[in-house]
């Protein structure tokens, strides 16, 4: 199951040239291709919360902001050339892709199951919580997606994080392919969760991925998301993957999840998983 291409929802902000770094720098180690896609807001909008949490009542319609469609279009004439033209120069194959309609479906609409979708932390796919266009995109697309978190860095390995939870097989396995794509070593990040016993992540952790160093930071009993934050902090050099969103929407919404704190604490490139990989 091989990264196919890499799609950069762009337009030109710094947050998309920060995603769209992470894409060259990634496609360039796997040996993939790069869509850079230019989405034409037909309808853009103040996010609201996610209607399905049933909690927000006569919520006012969304107000209608950002530039005019004509403005949108006249902005990807001149800024996707430009990508793509950067792109190449870069030893990167990369193919413009204009839509029109809402961002996020877009998006979702273009993927496949083989493909990884890059964009920024913030701006439109600001702090990842409930009803946050992130944790939207993440579980509408078929595929998984980084999420560039700061300004670019070396990337020279893969550190995955194993909890035992499915999703986390889910990112072990999205993990292990990308480790034959691009040559880049794999450790396992054992963290445990409340209740868990260490020896028994890590015993799981080391059968699911035999060839790979397993490893686990921080005192046993820390949470979750400190033991992956302490983790990216001594591993400088890694692309952060791990299972997406995992949480239940109430324990989010009154204490914040794994992921969420994630995203906006550690200054990584993060992948999230939510599916099983594809053969």
């Amino acid at each position: 199951m091989p990264i196919d291409r890499i799609i950069v929802p762009y337009d030109a902000s710094e947050l998309s040239r920060e995603a769209f770094a992470y894409a060259l720098e990634l496609a360039k180690a796997s040996q993939c291709e790069i869509t850079i896609l230019r989405v034409i807001e037909t309808k853009m909008v103040i996010p609201m919360p996610d209607p399905t949490i049933g909690m927000v009542m006569g919520t006012p319609p969304p107000i209608p902001v950002g530039p005019s469609i004509e403005q949108q279009r006249e902005d990807a004439a001149r800024e996707l050339p430009e990508a793509v033209a950067f792109a190449r120069e870069a030893g990167v194959t990369c193919k413009p892709e204009l839509a029109e309609g809402e961002l996020i479906d877009e998006i979702a609409r273009l993927a496949g199951p083989n493909d990884l979708i890059a964009i920024g932390a913030k701006g439109r796919f600001a702090d990842a919580r409930i009803g946050s266009s992130t944790a939207a995109l993440v579980a509408e697309a078929p595929c998984p997606v980084i999420v560039a978190t700061g300004p670019l860095r070396d990337l020279t390995r893969i550190l995955c994080v194993f909890d035992d939870a499915k999703r986390s097989l889910y990112a072990l396995d999205w993990s292990k392919h990308l480790a034959q794509q691009t040559g880049w070593p794999l450790t396992v990040l054992a963290v445990t969760r409340l209740g868990d016993q260490l020896s028994k992540v890590l015993q799981h952790a080391q059968d699911a991925a035999p060839d790979a160093m397993v490893v686990h930071y921080g005192p046993e009993g820390d949470p979750e998301a400190k033991q992956i934050e302490v983790a990216a902090e001594h591993a400088k050099s890694s692309l952060l993957v791990m299972g997406a969103f995992p949480d239940f929407w109430l324990h989010r919404l009154l204490f914040g999840g794994t992921t969420d704190h994630v995203l906006s604490h550690v200054q990584a490139p993060v992948v999230l998983v939510r599916h099983a990989p594809k053969n």
